[in-house]
């Protein structure tokens, strides 16, 4: 595999829509060999969208095409889709493994939802937040 880089990020002003899930983005960069260069996404170039990983090509830089069948075919295979498909891949999986853990006291740990605020202290009288007798 070669040496590839990610470029500078550039601003997207137009945001255009994934054709495939709808989600806006607002950003692109280009994965390249080389130094980092700003690379402006220009007419028939490839993109992969961050949230569903649909490929697709820029119609100009306010919206997507899909790739024609050549395309396709000249796609196919290219190690930079196929780093950036399985990057992708391993950021969803670390976020759904981040997402089932919950931290200490957080208001959907059954514990924590069973005691509402104000409840009784340590003496057993209702206490507010405080610590002062609300009664």
């Amino acid at each position: 595999m070669k040496n590839y880089r990610v470029q500078e990020s550039v601003l997207l002003p137009t945001k255009p829509t994934c054709l495939s899930c709808g989600y806006s983005l607002d950003g692109a960069a280009a994965l390249k060999e080389g130094g980092p260069r700003e690379h402006r996404p220009g007419a028939g170039d490839i993109t992969v969208c961050i949230k569903c990983g649909h490929i697709m090509a820029y119609a100009d830089e306010g919206s997507f095409r899909e790739l024609t069948d050549q395309e396709v075919r000249n796609v196919a295979g290219d190690e930079r889709l196929l780093l950036i498909q399985r990057l992708r891949r391993m950021h969803e999986q670390r976020a759904k493994t981040l997402s089932r853990r919950m931290p200490p006291g957080d208001q959907t740990d059954s514990g924590a939802a069973s005691i509402p605020s104000g409840g009784a202290g340590a003496d057993g009288k209702r206490q507010d937040l405080s610590g002062g007798d609300d009664r």
